[in-house]
């Protein structure tokens, strides 16, 4: 689950001139990938589900503050992270059950994208936050570690650590799982 950001600008600067059809594309497009980032923020599935929905309310209602040449993921990643937070200190969740056919026809295996993404959360559970945001961040999004590091407010070489210690730990955890 790669994020194009140009795919991810095209469809904003699209919404933004009016096209309201795109940020139902947006969403799809970037849902999955947001989820995974809010998860690591939150480590509650209903709690991560809630902060993806606010942040994009968020960014349906501020759309027009997007700069287009800037980062796009990067500005999404920053509302989500905003929303995470927000629902992590007010500590409730409410469960939304979407029965929308159209959504659940698109999948093309749902059983093993289930089983992956189930794979990858346990895999990435195992990284204390901070790495588990860069790992996300930097595989996922195709953020820079530069990109990621104003995200998170961080510095540059903590992140490449921060990077570095979870690979490390990753590999690791993957030898012992297939051994």
């Amino acid at each position: 689950m790669i994020i194009e950001k140009s795919i991810v600008e095209q469809r904003i600067i699209s919404v933004q001139n009016g096209n309201m059809e795109d940020f139902d594309l947006l969403y799809r497009y970037t849902r999955e990938f947001l989820y995974m980032y809010a998860l690591s923020v939150v480590k509650d599935y209903y709690m991560a589900d809630d902060a993806v929905q606010e942040a994009f309310i968020r960014a349906y209602r501020y759309i027009h503050k997007y700069r287009p040449g800037t980062n796009p993921l990067a500005w999404l990643i920053e509302i989500t992270k905003n929303a995470a937070i927000n629902a992590k200190n007010n500590g409730s969740s409410v469960i939304i059950v979407d029965t929308n056919p159209r959504i659940k026809s698109n999948r093309i295996n749902p059983e093993s994208f289930a089983e992956d993404a189930l794979y990858v959360d346990y895999i990435l559970k195992k990284l204390p936050a901070g790495e588990r945001q860069v790992v996300v961040m930097h595989l996922y999004g195709e953020l820079t570690f530069k990109e990621t590091a104003n995200a998170l407010k961080l510095p540059v070489t903590t992140v490449e650590w921060r990077y570095k210690s979870a690979i490390r730990k990753l590999k690791k955890a993957l030898d012992k799982s297939q051994s």
